[in-house]
């Protein structure tokens, strides 16, 4: 099969145009189907977008693509629009991926999202043994201001002990969260 290529200034121009549709189809479409440079640029114009009409397609592009650093971009772009449909995708990612960097973006979208089912799965990776995914869920759940997530912050600061630098990041991301909800006391009933 012969792969005609899409050119950056092709797409150049439909981000200019803010055209979401055409550069969705040229992504999933033939044109770049062999031509996975060509589909980070589409998705890196999509990232700057960030049209929640997008999200269904790349939540299929995140999950299925054959080129690693095209669900990455995918996975940004859904992390920046931070769209509610994306949560299943976010959640499985962060809990089956052992990419980190799928991961630290499922978190980002988490956090995005605004929602208050994205509280549990990033209460859970502060349990990761990447620091960076622990750090990132912690941003995330200071971002989001859940009084819930106070006490497994709390843990997770005691757990970092031994790493300076990361109790440090750990422990802004709580102090953070605790001037938005007060400081929680696990002595009230």
């Amino acid at each position: 099969m012969h792969v005609v290529a899409v050119s950056w200034g092709e797409i150049e121009k439909l981000r200019k145009r803010r055209d979401t549709a055409a550069l969705l189809a040229m992504l999933t479409g033939d044109e770049a189907r062999g031509a996975p440079k060509q589909r980070r640029h589409i998705g890196v114009a999509l990232q700057e977008l960030r049209d929640p009409g997008s999200v269904d397609v790349l939540v299929t592009v995140a999950r299925e693509d054959s080129d690693v650093q095209v669900r990455r971009i995918a996975m940004r772009a859904l992390a920046l629009i931070g769209d509610r449909a994306a949560l299943p995708l976010f959640v499985q990612t962060l809990q089956t991926s052992d990419d980190v960097a799928l991961r630290v973006h499922a978190i980002a979208g988490l956090g995005n999202s605004g929602a208050n089912e994205a509280v549990q799965p990033l209460v859970g990776a502060l349990r990761e043994s990447r620091a960076g995914v622990r750090s990132a869920a912690a941003r995330r759940l200071a971002d989001l201001g859940d009084v819930a997530a106070v006490e497994p912050l709390r843990d997770a600061v005691h757990r970092a002990w031994w790493r300076p630098l990361h109790r440090m990041a750990l422990k802004q991301s709580l102090d953070r969260l605790e001037e938005r909800t007060g400081p929680a006391r696990s002595d009230v009933a």
